[in-house]
């Protein structure tokens, strides 16, 4: 869960947006986007999609190597 909270926080950075713009895009509220930045509770996979959606990226599920 840590490793994703780290990668949604520098993804967003990477595109020069605030929690709160990226709220504006995804339709998902900001304090609901700083709670997944953190990792401090667990967020549905629709919810981080959503999230994503501006970021330019999908969520993807791949083997373990």
């Amino acid at each position: 869960m840590r490793e994703l909270a780290e990668q949604l926080t520098e993804l967003r950075k990477e595109k020069g947006l605030t929690q709160m713009q990226l709220s504006k895009l995804c339709g998902v509220a900001q304090p609901v986007i700083a709670r997944a930045e953190r990792g401090s509770v667990a967020t549905s996979t629709i919810t981080i999609e959503k999230i994503l959606q501006p970021l330019g990226m999908k969520l993807a599920i791949v083997p373990d190597e």
